[in-house]
């Protein structure tokens, strides 16, 4: 029994209200949870090649489309946007999604230091926060590499209308 007032019913891929499939020329079609400004949409693929829409009431962490951020809090970076906007090529999946998960760890160590800040009189806090700042230099070098990968990528794609230019 339904509990409220959405139409489940499938739909076809061209028919996602975020998307412009021809702008993708040829792209992977992005499957990310889409909030339109009232709700969640979140669809997954069929074997029939239609997509099923699901219900979700909220999230917690999700790389997600909207005109603008659904919680104050939430991030928009640039750079990621324009990876999932423009570049989405099959070399660079794997290295985008690593990529994000990065942010996303970026911003648990973060809040971390936040609750190790709060700590009143914790043996051992020096030691917490070292190596979670370790951590965070790991990570922002990991970012570096993972970009250095994608951009390889992309320039691997480049056609100079000056070949004599490289």
């Amino acid at each position: 029994m339904q509990t409220d007032s959405y139409d489940y019913s499938p739909i076809r891929p061209q028919d996602l209200p975020y998307i412009d499939l021809e702008a993708l020329e040829g792209r992977p079609i992005p499957l990310h949870a889409f909030h339109d400004g009232t709700r969640w949409h979140i669809w997954v693929p069929m074997e029939n090649g239609l997509l099923q829409p699901i219900r979700v009431i909220d999230a917690v962490e999700m790389v997600y489309l909207a005109s603008k951020p659904v919680r104050g809090s939430d991030a928009c970076l640039v750079f990621i946007d324009f990876i999932y906007k423009c570049v989405r090529l099959k070399s660079t999946r794997s290295f985008t999604a690593a990529l994000t998960s990065d942010v996303f760890n970026i911003g648990a160590s973060l809040k971390k230091l936040d609750l190790f800040r709060a700590l009143e009189g914790i043996d051992g806090k020096s030691r917490l926060v070292t190596t979670e700042l370790e951590y965070l230099l790991l990570l922002c070098r990991s970012m570096f590499d993972l970009l250095q990968e994608i951009i390889s990528r992309i320039w691997d794609t480049v056609e100079l209308s000056d070949p004599s230019a490289s």
